[in-house]
């Protein structure tokens, strides 16, 4: 059974999600990257961590993709060493460095970082970036229905959580099918059993 160190509302849910549309057994420990626990797996004091048996893998990209290529059966990840898998590491090379920093910059100097250090001026530069990394996006992406054309991969579970985040945020989508693909991508069962969890299980932590 896996081991999954997360946070509730964090990146950890996309690892989760992960573990639900594998259809995998898990445990769910939910941790401030604070905890003891946390620091002894992960020095960085960053979450999700995942454990399989004695193997440790930190980074959620990293950890989904490691699930995926460990039940090849549910083709979540396309073979290594193939043309498509190129194609899905770039796609998920591109969510993780043009669509999610500007996100996540946005949040550290709008709340995140102690006031006397966050940078009001970065704001509106960071909703300019997004723009153009949606701009390029949409026309990526075309009329796909997932990233990697019929069938729905880890790629769309960075992809959609990271548009799920970026609507949260009131950051703006100007891009028809971009909108499209983000509600077919939000509406798959996998997530929403994943989003249960992870209330339930943060709920039973508040609640000892």
């Amino acid at each position: 059974m896996y081991q999954l160190y997360t946070a509730t509302k964090s990146r950890g849910i996309r690892v989760v999600w992960t573990l639900e549309e594998i259809g995998a057994e898990y445990d769910l420990k939910i941790h401030t990257p604070r905890d003891a626990a946390v620091k002894e797996l992960n020095p960085g004091r960053k979450i999700p961590i995942l454990k399989d048996d004695d193997f440790v893998i930190t980074e959620s990209a990293a950890i989904c993709t490691y699930l995926a290529d460990q039940h090849p059966q549910t083709r979540l990840a396309p073979t290594p060493g193939t043309r498509d898998r190129a194609r899905f590491d770039e796609w998920n090379y591109f969510v993780m460095t043009d669509i999610e920093p500007p996100l996540w910059n946005y949040a550290k100097n709008a709340y995140l970082y102690p006031e006397k250090l966050r940078v009001a001026e970065i704001l509106p530069a960071c909703r300019r970036e997004f723009s153009r990394s949606i701009d390029t996006f949409g026309q990526k992406l075309g009329e796909r229905e997932f990233l990697m054309g019929d069938e729905f991969t880890i790629a769309d579970i960075l992809c959609g959580h990271t548009l799920s985040w970026a609507r949260g945020a009131k950051f703006e989508i100007n891009a028809d099918n971009v909108n499209g693909y983000a509600d077919r991508v939000l509406a798959r069962d996998a997530l929403s059993r994943a989003r249960v969890r992870d209330t339930q299980d943060s709920d039973m932590v508040a609640s000892q």
